[in-house]
């Protein structure tokens, strides 16, 4: 019985150092880019059954300046901190001052082990002024 106790207390200490969907956490950063845009919230989810892990970014335009293809470039890192992959999500075409629009980005990740530790978020204009 005490055995058992030991057994079921070490199981809820191990789920409990797991994110809630049992994949491994990823740091989340962002970083300047474009002046007038920033990225006010940030989630992920990992697909396990296509194995795409994505990267939803909510941006704001900040200031009065008017934005045209505006996108997201995420770029990922594993725990050595060399650079694994990088992919892109576009907003709106046009972002009028105040606007928020979410951005999403995708990247393939064959299995939960092969998933990035760090993500760098950086938004930037197509074809700038």
């Amino acid at each position: 019985m005490k055995i058992l106790l030991t057994m079921i207390s070490l199981s809820a200490l191990l789920s409990g150092c797991q994110n809630e969907s049992g994949n491994p956490p990823v740091d989340i950063e962002t970083t300047g880019g474009l002046n007038g845009v920033e990225i006010v919230e940030t989630s992920d989810k990992y697909d396990v059954t296509e194995g795409l892990y994505y990267v939803h970014a909510t941006i704001k335009t900040t200031g009065k300046q008017v934005f045209r293809n505006v996108f997201v470039r995420a770029t990922y890192y594993n725990a050595m901190g060399h650079v694994v992959a990088k992919s892109k999500g576009e907003a709106d075409l046009v972002l009028n001052p105040g606007d928020k629009d979410v951005v999403e980005t995708a990247c393939f990740f064959p299995t939960s082990s092969d998933m990035p530790t760090r993500v760098v978020l950086t938004t930037e204009e197509e074809y700038p002024k």
